[in-house]
């Protein structure tokens, strides 16, 4: 199996705040996996993919995304280390702000509850709600 290299060895930080997720389903199931407690299709996800962030019902940004990326942990709350064991429809991950530049845009929206979207292109990929914030993010 072929292993994930961590952001936090790359980047050589803490990610910046976690959220819960819920991947949204999908029109077409052909090839994709489905949400236990609805039976409906949604996409197949892997560790390692390059979503955005969306913050939901916000005025200033609405429809704007962010190179926020997530990285997704097991049901205990650890980082999923195989770069192909596909990722549960529902969980937690961790998020990382790329551009350090929006670091301030982003202490200032992010509290426990904001709700916002992972995102791919245009396309909302999964629901989310932020659960926890680092140090350096936390007012």
């Amino acid at each position: 199996m072929e292993s994930y290299q961590p952001y936090h060895e790359i980047f050589r930080r803490s990610c910046d705040f976690r959220v819960k997720y819920e991947f949204l389903p999908l029109d077409n199931p052909t090839g994709y996996q489905y949400l236990p407690s609805s039976g409906e299709a949604c996409r197949l996800m892997y560790q390692g993919a390059r979503l955005d962030f969306q913050y939901r019902d916000n005025l200033k940004f609405p429809g704007q995304g962010f190179i926020i990326w997530p990285e997704f942990e097991d049901p205990a709350g650890f980082l999923i280390l195989g770069k192909w064991i596909p990722i549960e429809p529902f969980g937690t991950a961790r998020m990382w702000i790329i551009n350090r530049d929006f670091i301030t845009i982003h202490k200032q929206e992010l509290s426990i509850g904001t709700k916002g979207y992972m995102i791919n292109g245009s396309s909302k990929v999964a629901t989310c709600e932020v659960i926890e914030l680092s140090n350096h993010l936390q007012n």
